[in-house]
């Protein structure tokens, strides 16, 4: 994540922690979107009234970008966008 920060030319800010780093593919999509304990903010004061972007590099059920959206809202930031590199579809969805 650190390259495209720096490709970009934007500064990176350590603003979260999470605190269990386990496969998301082993879990059930109902364990998938349980993580109120999983996500916590750190230098959030850093944040305060400027432009966030959140990069993650792939969104599955949205749990955790939601988790990490709420948290650094906290945080009071001018403007929060997000990136993502990949999608997980289910197949079994689709028709």
């Amino acid at each position: 994540m650190v390259e495209i920060y720096k490709s970009l030319g934007l500064p990176m800010v350590d603003a979260l922690i999470k605190v269990k780093n386990e496969k998301q593919s082993s879990k059930s999509k109902k364990n998938r979107l349980n993580i109120d304990t999983v996500i916590f903010g750190q230098n959030l004061e850093k944040l305060y009234g400027k432009k966030i972007l959140i990069v993650d590099d792939v969104y599955t059920t949205g749990a955790t970008m939601h988790k990490a959206i709420s948290v650094i809202k906290e945080a009071s930031p001018k403007q929060i966008k997000v990136l993502v590199i990949a999608k997980t579809i289910d197949l079994k969805d689709r028709k």
